[in-house]
């Protein structure tokens, strides 16, 4: 018997929702992207320091080091708030967060991550869609937007009348014209016998 997602998620066996997956994926991405921007500006902040210790321009190798720090700490929150939620199955719950990184990450200047934050979200937004819709074991969902009866259901409009099909010629011999005596012809169209010689229905 087919059955429906819950709103608490992916629970037993169920399998996940096809954006879900998908939003999933694209958060993996972001954060792996934002680990590798941490440690990157983490480097970058050692070089620099060790550059310029002696001309004692030790201030943007700092500058340096908060922005990895800061980098790391966001992709920590997204971890929390964003994939955590989506693996468990809340795709409710990590809507917000999502589209938070998402607006902060364009303005940030990570037009990249923030692409793929909104992406993400309304993807979840999909998933959340997708719960609703009926889902047959070892089958997957069933994407029925209108259920669409059965002819004769109650409730439902008679179908349309179905178009004249055209009569076959009986097996009875042709009669004949009453005036030149000829075989009147068949004439299937309209289900009579016709003659043309004399351009009448006999």
């Amino acid at each position: 018997m087919p059955f429906v997602y819950g709103a608490s998620g992916v629970t037993g066996n169920r399998p996940v929702p096809p954006s879900a997956g998908t939003a999933k994926t694209l958060i993996v991405i972001a954060l792996v992207l934002q680990f590798i921007g941490s440690i990157v500006l983490l480097l970058v902040a050692f070089f620099l320091g060790s550059l310029f210790a002696v001309a004692g321009l030790r201030g943007l190798g700092a500058l340096f080091i908060g922005l990895g720090f800061a980098v790391l700490f966001v992709a920590i929150l997204a971890y929390h708030f964003c994939y955590r939620p989506v693996a468990e199955g809340r795709y409710a719950d990590a809507r917000t967060p999502t589209l938070v990184l998402g607006i902060i990450s364009l303005f940030a200047g990570g037009l990249l991550l923030g692409i793929l934050y909104l992406i993400a979200w309304d993807k979840l937004g999909d998933a959340l869609r997708e719960q609703q819709l009926p889902m047959i074991p070892q089958m997957g969902y069933i994407p029925v937007a209108v259920p669409v009866p059965f002819p004769g259901a109650p409730g439902t409009a008679p179908p349309p009348p179905a178009p004249p099909i055209a009569s076959a010629a009986p097996f009875a011999p042709a009669p004949t014209c009453p005036r030149c005596h000829n075989p009147g012809s068949w004439v299937a169209q309209y289900g009579r016998f016709y003659c043309y010689t004399c351009q009448q229905y006999v």
